[in-house]
């Protein structure tokens, strides 16, 4: 199938139909995140998108290094929902959400990214770093 918006052919997606024409469209998972992520403006909802998404490429990751890239195997078809393609997929995703995370915290002034990168070092239990954060936060304020 094609997808509606990036004219793209056997990528892994959804089909969309609406009820009251009965008319499918049909959008691969990329076009999907890209529409998804313009509309995110919450960082907390952003990083837990992230953290649940960098478990998925782990797990496609394992997957992927016991069956190996499965090509030739299946009608082109369906080597859309391959491991291989949906590693591949999950790690673009994963990408263009951490881009969004990035264009987020610039769209905001240097106080709020100090303390956001201190909240995340202490997550992290970095406190050298958390350390550091602290100090410059205390120079900004």
């Amino acid at each position: 199938m094609k997808c509606k918006i990036c004219k793209k052919e056997n990528q892994a997606g959804a089909l969309f139909i609406n009820t009251a024409t009965s008319k499918s469209d049909y959008v691969c998972l990329s076009c999907q995140l890209e529409q998804e992520m313009a509309n995110v403006t919450d960082l907390r909802n952003i990083d837990k998108q992230i953290k649940d998404l960098e478990g998925a490429v782990e797990q496609l990751k394992y997957v992927v290094e016991q069956t190996g890239s499965m090509k030739n195997d299946f009608p082109p078809e369906l080597m859309a929902f391959s491991p291989l393609s949906l590693y591949k997929t999950a790690e673009v995703s994963l990408a263009k959400l951490k881009a969004r995370r990035m264009e987020l915290l610039l769209s905001k002034d240097a106080t709020f990214r100090l303390k956001y990168e201190l909240k995340k070092a202490l997550e992290k239990e970095d406190f050298k770093k958390a350390a550091q954060l602290q100090r410059q936060l205390q120079q900004e304020e």
